[in-house]
């Protein structure tokens, strides 16, 4: 297992980027991961995996896998979504000081074509600071996650990105901070993507001809009442941070009434349904709690750390 160290890497005219992948209890899924980023066309600066609080020993398996070919990183306990980029891009930025950062969660595979086009992309656009490629199901015959993106042939500016792949401009964390870690998981990136409305930066699809191959929600799936919960919790911070006057007011009765009604619906229908509907309730009841510290005196925005910090 690696440890924070110098850079290994001659300095090029090239964007550097730093490829950040969380684990959790899932080494198989990121080594598969880690192997298909590292035959990427376009040459990365460092691979960095964090091992965010699993049970096991996944840091070490992973990091004998690949010895130091990437930087492998472990958390006692687990972090979250929004504090474990945070903390692994804090370190890759002290390390490496990247141009970008590529965001990817561990269950997908990625086509070696995707981060180079993205990067094309992103440098011949001055206003573009966040671009998503195109992103299938795991499994033949990988259809598109977003089904309204199957024909779509040019990049198009988007706020609803899928947060399972992300290649992000480092200036982009400098103007409007990090993510924000009152989301523990779900809605961090659409978060992020929201708070640049008010910058200079803009949030692009982009339909790579290399694919993103990604498996549904693998994490949460082992978790019995886990999603229920969070999704419940981060919508109502969402909405309340970012929805104000009328518009706010009719936001949350439609997240009530849509999403939460069908929600508890499909509870009811679930095998497990009791445990469901107290762990959506409680993310209810935990996200209004959260919303009104966020409209009190919102915890972050997380300034983007400097080059030196450890």
């Amino acid at each position: 297992m690696t440890t924070l160290g110098s850079r290994q890497l001659a300095d090029t005219p090239r964007a550097s980027v730093v490829v950040i992948i969380l684990n959790l209890n899932r080494p198989d899924d990121t080594i598969r991961c880690v192997e298909s980023v590292m035959r990427s066309d376009y040459p990365i600066r460092r691979v960095i995996a964090l091992d965010n609080g699993s049970s096991g020993d996944d840091a070490a398996r992973i990091s004998a896998k690949f010895e130091s070919s990437i930087d492998v990183y472990r958390s006692e306990t687990n972090l979250g979504v929004a504090a474990g980029w945070n903390l692994a891009i804090s370190h890759s930025n002290g390390l490496y000081s990247p141009d970008f950062a590529f965001l990817l969660n561990n269950d997908t595979v990625v086509d070696p074509s995707v981060i180079g086009e993205l990067i094309d992309f992103i440098r011949k656009n001055d206003r573009a600071g966040v671009a998503g490629p195109a992103i299938v199901d795991f499994l033949p015959p990988h259809e598109h996650q977003r089904r309204v993106f199957k024909d779509i042939v040019e990049p198009t500016i988007d706020h609803y990105l899928s947060g399972c792949a992300l290649l992000i401009r480092l200036e982009v964390f400098k103007a409007i901070g990090m993510f924000d870690e009152n989301y523990f998981v779900y809605g961090e990136e659409t978060d992020l993507l929201e708070r640049m409305k008010s910058s200079r930066w803009l949030p692009y699809y982009v339909p790579t001809r290399g694919k993103v191959y990604h498996k549904w929600a693998e994490t949460a799936s082992m978790m019995s009442g886990f999603e229920a919960f969070h999704r419940a919790r981060s919508g109502l911070i969402f909405r309340v941070k970012h929805r104000r006057g009328l518009w706010g007011v009719a936001s949350l009765a439609s997240y009530f009434l849509h999403w939460e009604l069908t929600g508890y619906l499909s509870d009811l229908r679930s095998h497990d349904r009791k445990n469901r509907i107290l762990s959506r309730t409680r993310g209810i009841v935990d996200g209004l709690r959260i919303s009104r510290e966020v409209r009190e005196n919102s915890r972050l925005d997380v300034p983007m750390p400097s080059k030196n910090s450890k």
